[in-house]
């Protein structure tokens, strides 16, 4: 028996089975346009989905093997395994690092992380996929930049691979970023309010109201450096690790002065690059 769907009245609705949104590390925005976002799945050598976005910057799929997404909720013909599904983002212009996850499908809402993840993320968003910006990223003209090498403190020719940073200014986190796979990162972020000073005093000391001294705090793991692409979990859950100088004996690098208009650069004394301790 056949039904003919009544115009106006009757429709199909299909669910997806993965749905993920990008975000700007930087200041929370969805990203689009630019990326290649990608499904593979573990059990079938080969087989690769290409997700498209949608008009809310949703990028969608609808089936997968063992998958469909017909009927009141994605329904599963066979059981997904941990490890089965392996996404990957890249962005084909060079602005954010590329980033992996393993999703279990199928799901209810969209994948990522929770609201808060990016500093500058919006309070009231849905899951989603934080990007974390490429040294290759043009900077916004309104923004600050802190760019880093970072080497092993146990090997200081080697790059520290995937390293997590995180900027502070007292309790105040100002950016989070990663090192690449050639241990470059690049931290953009706004400037934070200007100091308050007395008033009456002189112009040298009033543009001291510009000037903040900030800590750069490194999380790494070397199971993770050693991945050529790791997850989103994974680079999220490395636990914390000292940075040090790259003079002998090792110490902590000197303060990070930030200035308004600055780029700042954190370096050691007697060579270009920071090492993260093993």
């Amino acid at each position: 028996m056949s039904a003919r769907l009544a115009p106006g009245f009757d429709r199909i609705v299909r669910h997806a089975v993965l749905g993920l949104q990008c975000r700007d590390a930087v200041d929370g925005r969805v990203v689009a346009d630019g990326l290649r976002v990608r499904l593979h799945d573990g059990w079938r050598s080969g087989w690769t989905a290409e997700l498209a976005a949608n008009r809310s910057g949703v990028f969608v799929l609808h089936a997968a093997p063992g998958l469909h997404g017909f009927g009141a909720a994605a329904a599963v013909v066979s059981p997904a395994e941990p490890g089965r599904w392996r996404l990957e983002i890249e962005d084909v212009q060079g602005r954010y690092l590329p980033v992996a996850a393993e999703p279990l499908l199928p799901l209810d809402e969209l994948f990522g992380v929770g609201p808060g993840a990016a500093p500058a993320s919006p309070p009231d968003a849905l899951p989603y996929v934080p990007l974390y910006s490429a040294p290759t990223r043009p900077l916004p003209p309104v923004l600050q930049a802190l760019r880093v090498e970072l080497r092993r403190a146990a090997d200081p020719d080697a790059p520290a691979a995937w390293t997590r940073l995180e900027l502070w200014l007292g309790t105040q986190r100002l950016a989070e970023g990663l090192a690449g796979a050639d241990g470059q990162a690049l931290l953009v972020f706004p400037l934070p309010r200007p100091r308050e000073v007395p008033i009456g005093v002189s112009p040298a000391e009033a543009g001291e109201r510009f000037e903040w001294t900030v800590e750069l705090r490194a999380f790494r793991s070397a199971a993770v450096a050693a991945e050529p692409w790791p997850t989103l979990a994974s680079l999220l859950a490395q636990p914390s690790a000292a940075l040090l100088d790259a003079g002998s004996p090792p110490l902590p690098p000197a303060p990070l002065v930030l200035r308004a208009g600055v780029p700042l650069v954190a370096r050691g004394a007697t060579a270009s690059y920071l090492t993260v301790a093993d």
